[in-house]
């Protein structure tokens, strides 16, 4: 999380750390509102190339491999378009082509968990194997993240008795949840310390309480005409009807 030095910065520095760069951990709506303003300009017009989400995959490797060649004093190359693009069309690609993806992914499960396999070694072997150590856009991520996307998807239509109204309000609140993420994660420890040793453990509870106090606080915001604009929330329809 971004921390304004009071004393030594000023108003104007600050806002053209977080709004401007986005030095702080809600960066990712500055690649939000990129993604907006490319949507209005590419939808109509690429929306079945699949030739694009390839060449996106080359662009974005090519960027995050040489970003010291890309590196310009305004903005943090941590937002840049070039580094996202990628996830921007597999993302529009996938939304246009639901329907037919879901039945390839369901029908080709097995193929889906060998290539997220292969993708992990494939990420381990550039990186020498300390993958604790990357940053979130790493060149050999990009591909290991669009195979996890569809592997665990894949596993979700496995799950029985999962409300599809839960899942529907994870979505809708996802950009909240993680803006609200940072502000209660000191607490978990707080709570669950204990299960320290118990990493298994820690995880469920942690993720339990995490995405408790997230809707919880989402669905109480959401009641105020005030508040609700501070959610950023999405909406979705049921589309398995």
């Amino acid at each position: 999380m971004y921390e304004s030095q009071v004393n030594e910065e000023s108003i104007y520095d600050s806002f053209l750390n977080i709004v401007i760069q986005g030095n702080w951990h809600g960066a990712f709506i500055l690649v939000i509102l990129q993604f907006t303003i490319l949507n209005l300009l590419l939808r109509k017009r690429f929306r079945y190339y699949k030739t694009l989400v390839i060449i996106s995959l080359v662009v974005s490797v090519v960027y995050l491999s040489n970003q010291q060649i890309f590196q310009y004093p305004f903005f943090n190359n941590s937002t840049n378009i070039l580094g996202w693009l990628f996830f921007y069309f597999l993302g529009t690609y996938i939304g246009y082509h639901y329907h037919t993806l879901k039945k390839l992914i369901k029908n080709n499960k097995p193929i889906i968990v060998f290539v997220t396999i292969f993708a992990f070694f494939l990420f381990t072997y550039f990186n020498e194997g300390y993958g604790a150590e990357v940053s979130l856009l790493e060149p050999a991520l990009l591909p290991y993240f669009a195979c996890c996307f569809f592997l665990i998807y894949s596993l979700a239509m496995s799950l029985v008795g999962l409300k599809q109204d839960l899942t529907n309000r994870i979505a809708s609140y996802g950009s909240f949840i993680l803006l609200f993420f940072p502000i209660i994660a000191p607490f978990l420890f707080s709570f669950f310390g204990f299960l320290e040793e118990q990493t298994a453990l820690l995880f469920i509870f942690g993720l339990l309480f995490i995405l408790g106090m997230s809707l919880g606080v989402a669905e109480i915001l959401n009641q105020y005409t005030l508040t609700r604009f501070l959610l950023a929330k999405a909406f979705f329809t049921d589309d398995t009807k």
